[in-house]
């Protein structure tokens, strides 16, 4: 593949100094703004890296837009978790898409992973034939400001819904 790396807008890195011991959990806070248009093998808009146990970047989603992003050869078009990920309402993720042999992958919009996942934002898939448009493969809690117009798929973990949350499906 052309495109290398992970994180074509933003990566969350975790890492342990192999000397001291210490975690250093990387944090990335979106109030606004947008990422748009970033290309990644891997998480087209932002990763969020997860290390070993207690390892895990952070990303909190309180507003702004990730549109257009695309991971190029794997999952996570608009984000990739590998750690925490926390969507508040403000969040928008529109338009993203994950390919991978000229077909869509694992999560086109999002792939949630990692230690845990809260939804309370706007995620929105233009395509039906998008099946998988929301990887879920850690546990996701869905908040009762969701707005969530895309395909969700689980390989067996549990989707929380809060209080007063319904399902479409």
């Amino acid at each position: 593949s052309q495109y290398n790396g992970m994180g074509g807008g933003v990566m969350v890195q975790c890492e342990t100094n192999p000397d001291s011991g210490i975690i250093s959990n990387g944090t990335f806070t979106m109030n606004g703004g947008a990422i748009i248009g970033c290309v990644a093998r891997h998480g087209g808009g932002v990763v969020i890296n997860g290390g070993g146990e207690g390892e895990y970047g952070t990303f909190t989603m309180n507003g702004g837009v990730i549109d257009s992003c695309v991971a190029a050869d794997g999952m996570g078009g608009g984000v990739l978790n590998e750690g925490l990920f926390i969507m508040g309402k403000g969040g928008t993720i529109k338009n993203c898409k994950a390919v991978r042999y000229d077909q869509y992958y694992l999560g086109s919009g999002v792939s949630l992973g990692g230690d845990r996942n809260i939804l309370n934002g706007t995620i929105i898939s233009g395509d039906v034939a998008d099946t998988q448009h929301i990887f879920v493969n850690g546990p996701v809690t869905i908040g009762a400001d969701a707005d969530i117009r895309a395909n969700m798929y689980s390989q067996g973990h549990k989707i929380a819904l809060a209080d007063g949350v319904s399902s479409a499906t």
